[in-house]
């Protein structure tokens, strides 16, 4: 059987292995089981030597005037750093030399890498080394603005004179949190004091719930409600806001807590806190709720329902040279009504249509919708067959057409219309109901007097009998008179045998 293999001794020293920095350096290979020395992270692409890890923190000391490297950082590319340490992680050995400290307690003092590390001020503590980071990066933003007011997207830019440890971070949202004050604040007294000196906002540090609930307070106060759009952002700088919550995206924490129940599926009074704070948990059933109520106001107020498309609900200041005894309500205010109104007409906003507790609201205000065509009615074939009927009547003076009328390209009649089978479609409209069918009984009744309107013949007269009995009649006359008085039966008893023709209803033999 194999030998078992041989137990690796733990290590004594933070000895770095020498191997290859660059593709292409001749290095020994990593070291060896029993040498002292051991592996810095599997993840990490190369292992480098104790004296270039020493050059890369002393260039970074240099470079930025202390060794407060953030777990992330990596040599750049770029000068001035030197070359050989390009790419090197140096966050990374920076934590792995904080964990060799406390495997061995005498690394820090005994070994020659612990002494050097020391000479350079290094922090053995990593959660020390985080808070002076993020205490240099609010001194910074204080000595710039005057206070310590971070807008919650802010983020720290990449650049001097601001400390390389806070590059790229959202500096307000990490400090103004309760994890920060658990892991750094709480029970430290002189870190408190140092954030004092520099104007933190105690108020802020808070849970982001009484943020929230402050913000909304807030938007109330201003706007009179709480229909916040999901868009809406805190504007900075507005007093009528608190300082803490300026940046927060307060439409879309609103938008989560509708949606997903954020703050609230798991805490019962905060739900109960919201809704008597007249939280809006239903935005197109409020809207709804909101257009109603202004449309009863303006009935009360001008007699009539005939809202113009174009009529804002005024402000209080607007209306400062009107004969009303008392303003819109507040919430009211601004509502483009005429707009809502026109689009309730035509779109059947807010389900007016469909929903006949809503349809039987705005009738009993006197708000009446007109007569909404179904779905899928081909109204454009009708209107075209009413236009051509109506056209026809006003070039013959009747709307006796004859089935095989096809409307001419004539200067009377309009260019869209020519082609049109006229006479085809008065007969589906006399044989199949054509335009009639599963349009509903108030269309069809309106469709029905329109074209009685035009003297259209629902039914054609028929019996070649009648008409001969009314020639055979006629007294006799001039030669000449007969003839034409003929021609014109003929002509009359041919459009019929057309008619009954199409309809099938004449056996040919």
């Amino acid at each position: 059987p194999p030998a078992p293999p041989a137990a690796t001794p733990a290590p004594t020293s933070f000895a770095f292995g020498l191997a290859a920095t660059r593709e292409g350096d001749a290095v020994p290979p990593a070291s060896a089981p029993g040498s002292g020395g051991f592996e810095v992270e599997q993840a990490l692409d190369r292992v480098i030597s104790e004296a270039l890890f020493l050059k890369a923190l002393r260039s970074y000391h240099k470079l930025e005037g202390d060794v407060l490297v953030h777990p992330g950082f990596e040599v750049p590319h770029e000068l001035p750093w030197p070359r050989e340490c390009w790419g090197v992680s140096l966050g990374q050995l920076c934590r792995e030399a904080r964990r060799e400290a406390q495997r061995d307690e005498d690394f820090a003092k005994l070994s020659k890498l612990g002494r050097s590390l020391g000479g350079l001020g290094f922090t053995w503590d990593g959660e020390k080394t985080h808070w002076r980071g993020m205490l240099a990066g609010l001194r910074c933003y204080h000595a710039m603005h005057g206070n310590l007011r971070i807008p919650s997207h802010f983020a720290v830019p990449r650049e001097a004179p601001w400390p390389r440890y806070c590059w790229g971070m959202r500096l307000g949202r990490s400090v103004y949190s309760m994890d920060f004050w658990y892991k750094h604040i709480m029970n430290k007294a002189e870190r408190r004091a140092d954030l004092s000196a520099v104007g933190f906002d105690w108020q802020r540090l808070q849970s982001e719930y009484n943020i929230v609930l402050d913000a909304l307070v807030a938007y109330k106060t201003r706007h009179g409600d709480l229909h916040v759009p999901t868009g809406f952002v805190v504007p900075d700088d507005d007093d009528a806001f608190p300082a803490y919550t300026w940046g927060l995206k307060l439409g879309l924490r609103v938008h989560r807590i509708r949606t997903k129940g954020d703050y609230v599926s798991e805490n019962p009074a905060r739900w109960f806190q919201l809704d008597n704070l007249g939280f809006v948990w239903d935005p197109r059933e409020y809207a709804w709720l909101l257009t109603l109520s202004a449309l009863k106001m303006y009935r009360e107020r001008f007699g009539h329902c005939r809202v113009s498309q174009g009529f804002v609900v005024p402000t209080t200041a607007q209306q400062g040279g009107l004969a009303e005894s008392e303003p819109w309500p507040r919430e009211l205010q601004g509502l483009r009504l005429g707009q809502r109104w026109d689009s309730m007409r035509r779109k059947g906003t807010y389900g007016v249509y469909s929903d006949p507790e809503r349809k039987a609201a705005l009738k009993k205000l006197g708000f009446l919708l007109p007569v909404r065509r179904p779905q899928g009615v081909r109204d454009n074939a009708y209107d075209q067959f009413y236009t051509a009927l109506k056209q026809y009547r006003l070039v013959h003076g009747d709307a006796r057409v004859p089935q095989s009328f096809v409307v001419p390209k004539a200067a009377d009649w309009d260019e869209d219309l020519w082609g049109y089978r006229l006479g085809q479609r008065i007969n589906d409209v006399r044989n199949k109901g054509r335009y009639f069918k599963g349009v509903g009984e108030d269309i069809a009744t309106e469709r029905r007097v329109a074209l009685d309107s035009l003297g259209f013949v629902w039914k054609q007269t028929r019996g070649r009998a009648k008409k001969a009995r009314a020639a055979a009649e006629k007294p006799s006359g001039v030669r000449g008179e007969q003839d034409e008085e003929a021609l014109e039966d003929m002509k009359v008893l041919l459009d019929v045998v057309l008619d009954e023709e199409d309809e099938g209803s004449v056996e040919t033999s």
